[in-house]
């Protein structure tokens, strides 16, 4: 029988009262994660100096698992393309994280600036910046918990990319393609895993196009996605099979001479779907969004982006000056990211940066809303006021608020 004495704490005021034993909510930890479970990140970052018990269970990856699953984009982190010497600017995609993670990356003391080159699921992959040397350190960085993993050096690195998928496993892999020495357009894949340890050898070497950007490998669904610039195929990797294939891009857009000219606008992932977006060759304020089909086997039309609709609620994005290689028709842009719902499938949005503003565009109600002006008293944008003669394009990191282990 429980002793009369011991403390009780009300666990609801809304419904009829109940008294529950402090002790045995203590002691049950599977009341408890389920409780911990609905607090925000920050709140767990706290609650971890409560007890050891607390730390212990917080810290478990099973919780960090659970907590982690299908976890929804807080923020972007942009940065000027080619200057990775800038200030990251955050962007909140909700009130709760209007402040910015970090505006520099000054994790580790290393003598070069670090740039970040991917995010993927709550992880940061990022490298130091050495202009003039082949030698760059890589590191694996959580911006939640402020922990971080330096990599074991490389040299010939052509690219790296980041695979994490907390819903699957608590462990992440790096896979670096690499250029061998005696071979031209000859490459092998190497792979680091948080597990397992150093870099290893992955199956045989192989070839590539010049044309394929190993820098900029987009992580869906246990795949590693590589961009052929040039048209043709995906170059795509199995991450737990190791295995390299192939996938076709979506069908090329004609031209009136029937030459095919492509020039991919937007190449990213979002809960689980692989998007692309590419300038038609011909003048046009409607844009398909392709997604690809979820056994890889091709592509189809998601929706598509209403330009003069946009153009509409926010003539700031009206081009003055002559085309430039951003522009379609008359309006400066850009893609920054695409957002699927958690739940409602029809639930679908595009982020666009226009001129001085960054806006969601949601293709179920046709409603356009900023999210972020552009401020250029605002300390970190050096750019000066930003308009359609002075477009600075991004590039664009997704923010997830992660507990996983680096």
């Amino acid at each position: 029988m429980l002793s009369s004495k011991r403390t009780k704490i009300r666990l609801s005021s809304c419904q009829p009262s109940f008294l529950l034993s402090a002790e045995i909510l203590a002691n049950n930890e599977d009341l408890l994660a389920e409780i911990l479970l609905r607090l925000p990140i920050k709140s767990l970052l706290k609650f971890k100096c409560v007890s050891k018990n607390w730390l212990s269970l917080i810290s478990n990856p099973r919780f960090s698992h659970r907590r982690n699953d299908n976890s929804p984009c807080c923020g972007l982190f942009l940065v000027e393309c080619g200057s990775p010497y800038a200030e990251y600017q955050f962007v909140a995609l909700d009130s709760s994280h209007s402040k910015a993670p970090f505006k520099h990356l000054t994790f580790v003391n290393d003598p070069s600036e670090i740039e970040l080159i991917q995010s993927c699921n709550g992880l940061l992959l990022c490298r130091s910046f050495r202009p003039s040397g082949p030698d760059r350190t890589y590191y694996v960085y959580n911006p939640t918990t402020k922990q971080y993993t330096i990599l074991p050096r490389l040299r010939r690195v052509l690219g790296a990319a980041l695979a994490f998928d907390p819903s699957n496993s608590p462990h992440y892999k790096v896979i670096c393609v690499r250029k061998r020495r005696s071979l031209q357009h000859h490459y092998q894949i190497e792979i680091y895993s948080s597990n397992n340890g150093p870099w290893r050898v992955s199956g045989t070497p192989f070839t590539a196009e010049d044309q394929m950007v190993f820098k900029s490998g987009v992580f869906c669904n246990g795949v590693i996605h590589w961009l052929n610039v040039s048209g043709g195929t995906l170059l795509c990797f199995d991450v737990d099979g190791e295995q390299l294939k192939e996938t076709p891009m979506p069908p090329a857009p004609q031209i009136d001479d029937g030459l095919e000219q492509r020039q991919v606008w937007y190449f990213g992932e979002s809960q689980g779907r692989l998007h692309l977006v590419e300038l038609p060759p011909q003048a046009t304020t409607q844009l398909d969004v392709h997604e690809m089909r979820a056994d890889c086997s091709g592509w189809f039309v998601k929706c598509r982006i209403d330009l003069d609709a946009i153009a509409g609620a926010f003539p700031e994005m009206i081009m003055s000056s002559s085309p430039n290689f951003w522009e379609v028709t008359s309006y400066a842009f850009e893609i920054l990211v695409f957002v699927r719902g958690e739940r409602e499938e029809n639930s679908f949005s595009v982020l666009l940066h226009i001129p001085g503003k960054v806006i969601r565009y949601d293709f179920k109600d046709k409603s356009s809303t900023t999210l972020c002006d552009f401020n250029p008293t605002v300390e970190g944008l050096d750019f000066g006021p930003e308009n359609e003669s002075n477009f600075v394009m991004f590039d664009v990191y997704q923010y997830i608020e992660s507990l996983s282990c680096v």
